[in-house]
């Protein structure tokens, strides 16, 4: 049996609980929260699906930028190399997310050229004296 299902039995154990005996010893007795027996109080309709948790995804995001966005992004980011010069411009024109959301439009749509990895300094090797005291040059 899943996790899904046994949540649901037990949620189904504690409202019939409580219809018996009342919500707050239901709460007591099954180590729950009084608010979460009414919430399943109130969603109960003999069935064990009406128990089954639902998602919290919502169903639109609506911070999600439009088209029109990344296309004034595109069109401006060639002419700024200072992104906040860049972000100024677009709040200017009616863009209207924040500093953050706009580097992350620059990613999604792959305008960003990352930089180059430094190169790794090699020590050069150094001349060994021959005897003791012996002035070495370097070059």
């Amino acid at each position: 049996m899943n996790i899904i299902a046994q949540e649901a039995r037990f949620r189904q154990r504690v409202v019939k609980y409580a219809k018996k005996r009342g919500v707050t010893r239901a709460a007591n007795t099954h180590k729950v929260s009084r608010q979460s027996v009414h919430r399943w109080l109130k969603r109960y309709n003999g069935t064990l699906k009406s128990l089954v948790e639902k998602s919290h995804k919502p169903k639109k995001c609506y911070r999600e930028q439009s088209k029109e966005d990344y296309a004034l992004i595109q069109k401006l980011y060639p002419y700024y190399s200072d992104k906040l010069l860049l972000w100024k411009r677009l709040r200017e024109k009616g863009y209207k997310y924040c500093y953050h959301t706009m580097l992350n439009a620059i990613k999604r749509l792959g305008l960003e050229i990352p930089k180059p990895k430094p190169t790794v300094r090699t020590p050069k090797p150094y001349q060994r004296a021959e005897y003791p005291g012996q002035k070495i040059l370097f070059s």
